[in-house]
């Protein structure tokens, strides 16, 4: 009963807090001081969620989570499937063309 309430709180906690951020970007043409929220994308919402002017970068602590998680199913699907990349930086040249 003790490892289920355990194992229980664990999983909860790491759905609500992975490695990857959602971060606050001026992406705006008309306004650069404008700051809009990025979100993180994973490989089942990447054609939904990534924006083309925004550069990402993998968060290995998400894949690090996931690989000791692997047998809960649950969080290694969260972390993988909607929060492996993370957003880095706005490319201007890109926002401006």
């Amino acid at each position: 009963m003790f490892k289920k309430a355990v194992a229980t709180t664990l999983i909860a906690i790491m759905l609500t807090a992975g490695c990857a951020d959602n971060r606050n970007m001026p992406i705006s043409k008309n306004d650069p001081h404008l700051k809009v929220e990025v979100l993180t994308y994973g490989l089942f919402d990447k054609a939904t969620v990534a924006h083309p002017c925004v550069t990402y970068e993998l968060a290995w602590g998400n894949l690090v989570w996931s690989t000791v998680f692997l047998y809960t199913v649950i969080v290694p699907v969260y972390m993988v499937g909607f929060s492996l990349y993370e957003p880095v930086s706005v490319d201007r040249e890109c926002i401006n063309n």
